[in-house]
């Protein structure tokens, strides 16, 4: 359960934090109504990283738990899966995308991810920008410093926020239109489209780095 967990908040900040990567998690963060089947609005390519990031994150877990407390090993399972897992599917996952405001006390929404703290994450409000990336656990962004725990409703608007609200409501353009721009930070500046930061001047005077354009 921690593998799967701690490997999709993984992937997911990478998705954040990589400027060509977060042109195909746009897909996701475009949706401005929010219902539980904006849970699949994912380009495919996210849909092939993050899983298989858990799969081996969950693969290299169970293989050392085999070894050490060998094949009588049992995990806590109902109907077949994970019992948290159960627990979060039946409990909150569906709420997560939705528009339907459910927060836990403070101290809980230090340990497990509430759906009003993944409301909070699709916000277009600029002070909710890359919070609460977490699926199950909160503690991987506690620890990382990008969990918002909300003490109230705060009436979320959902969107990208940056001018780009609006444009990505069709099939061709979710598809399509992150490899282009991923295309374009490329061919622009190699390294900014992977770190973020401009790439230095190979000038021998000290210039100011231009400014790399703001993200979610």
């Amino acid at each position: 359960m921690l593998a799967v967990d701690g490997a999709l908040w993984l992937g997911h900040y990478i998705f954040h934090k990589v400027p060509f990567l977060w042109e195909f998690h746009k897909v996701h963060h475009s949706a401005e109504v929010m219902t539980p089947l904006t849970a699949t609005r994912m380009h495919p390519l996210e849909d092939i990283v993050s899983p298989s990031m858990s799969g081996f994150a969950v693969g290299v877990v169970v293989a050392l738990l085999d070894q050490y407390f060998g094949t009588g090993a049992r995990a806590f399972t109902l109907f077949g899966l994970n019992i948290v897992i159960f627990l979060f599917f039946v409990v909150a996952f569906n709420l997560r995308h939705s528009h339907v405001w459910l927060q836990y006390p403070n101290w809980i929404q230090h340990v497990f991810v509430s759906p009003a703290q993944h409301q909070i994450h699709h916000s277009k409000a600029r002070k909710h920008w890359d919070k609460n990336k977490g699926f199950i656990f909160a503690f991987w962004d506690w620890g990382a410093g990008t969990l918002y725990s909300p003490k109230t409703n705060e009436n979320v608007e959902y969107g990208l926020g940056n001018g780009e609200d609006g444009t990505w409501n069709n099939p061709v353009t979710l598809y399509f239109r992150p490899f282009k721009n991923a295309y374009e930070l490329f061919k622009k500046d190699p390294r900014g489209a992977l770190t973020r930061q401009p790439a230095k001047s190979k000038a021998k005077q000290a210039v100011a780095p231009e400014s790399s354009a703001e993200t979610n």
